[in-house]
């Protein structure tokens, strides 16, 4: 029959009323070669099966003690009968008990703590998937991310025209470039005509107002090289303009064919400043449309790839369950 200490009517083969000092380990045969059909068992659920297990603090009558002699011991632990609702198989019934107090249980329930500490094998390895699983798409997402990233440094390069014209030193981020015209035509941060810079907006402007290469040549002291060119050509220009009409005007006598002649001079000056001009409008407006293109391509891959961001799993949280008045 069943061996009792400390427990008179002992349910199972051995029972104890009190705590077991051990002083090697508890063994439990587990050899392969004694077990057969073996079915393999999946971690998905045992994580929301723990979480959904609730500990207490409580108070428990101790069933070591004599009839008549009703202690109760502090004690951490849970209620078996919400065991059973989460794990039925980690609860038993083990018969009728009486308690110390006279009082008789019937089918008391317990709790097998070696099925709980499989499930929570089973779920430490689910966690351990789903950390394994948000590890990957962190990195996934991360390119992903970089990439946008990437796609909109090109929207806002193809948005910024350089103010010298030149596409030095404000690149993507637009430091350090003269001012930023997003329609391409006026700028209005700096004197700039159609996103020439001011040095060169001065060199076009000049074949209508000739006055200004005299101003442009100041450029030639700038620090930046490209405005130093321009000031160069200013140079040049207004030289060789103002020295062909000086040999023009000598080699021409009559008045009156002086001023026809210097009508017509600065008449081809504006002609070729028109020329010019409409060659750097149809210039932008080509360069206004690639950029208009470019933008629209990485807009949709910017939407394509952000649809594939993944969402990271998130742990279960835990059902909340109220103790039932036979569990109290």
């Amino acid at each position: 029959g069943n061996v009792g200490i400390n427990m008179s009517t002992p349910p199972e083969a051995l029972g104890i009323g009190g705590n077991i000092l051990v002083g090697g380990n508890i063994m439990k045969p587990s050899d392969e070669r004694i077990k057969r059909n073996f079915t393999p068992v999946q971690s998905k659920g045992k994580l929301q099966n723990i979480q959904d297990l609730r500990l207490y603090d409580y108070e428990r009558i101790d069933l070591s003690r004599p009839a008549g002699d009703v202690v109760y011991v502090p004690e951490r632990g849970m209620i078996a009968q919400e065991v059973r609702r989460v794990l039925p198989g980690a609860v038993r019934v083990v018969g009728d008990m009486k308690l110390p107090n006279g009082v008789v249980v019937n089918d008391l329930l317990v709790v097998d703590d070696r099925v709980l500490l499989l499930e929570n094998i089973g779920a430490t390895q689910e966690l351990g998937s789903l950390m394994q699983d948000v590890s990957q798409a962190t990195s996934q997402n991360t390119k992903i991310i970089d990439r946008i990233y990437g796609l909109l440094d090109v929207i806002v390069s193809s948005e910024r025209y350089h103010g010298d014209g030149d596409g030095g030193g404000g690149g993507g981020s637009g430091r350090g470039g003269g001012g930023v015209a997003h329609d391409g035509w006026i700028c209005c941060k700096r004197l700039s005509v159609l996103s020439l810079g001011p040095a060169w907006s001065l060199t076009l402007v000049g074949f209508f107002f000739p006055f200004l290469w005299i101003v442009n040549i100041f450029y030639m002291v700038s620090e930046r090289w490209i405005r130093q060119l321009s000031g160069v050509v200013s140079l040049f220009i207004a030289t060789s303009c103002f020295t062909g009409f000086v040999v023009l005007m000598i080699r021409m006598p009559d008045a009156q064919t002086r001023v026809i002649i210097a009508c017509a001079f600065y008449g081809g000056i504006w002609m070729i400043g028109m020329v010019l001009s409409a060659i750097i409008i149809a210039a932008g407006y080509v360069r206004i449309r690639r950029n208009r293109q470019i933008q629209a391509h990485a807009l949709r891959e910017i939407a394509t790839r952000s649809n594939h961001i993944i969402t990271t799993p998130s742990t279960p949280s835990p059902t909340v369950v109220t103790p039932t008045s036979a569990s109290k």
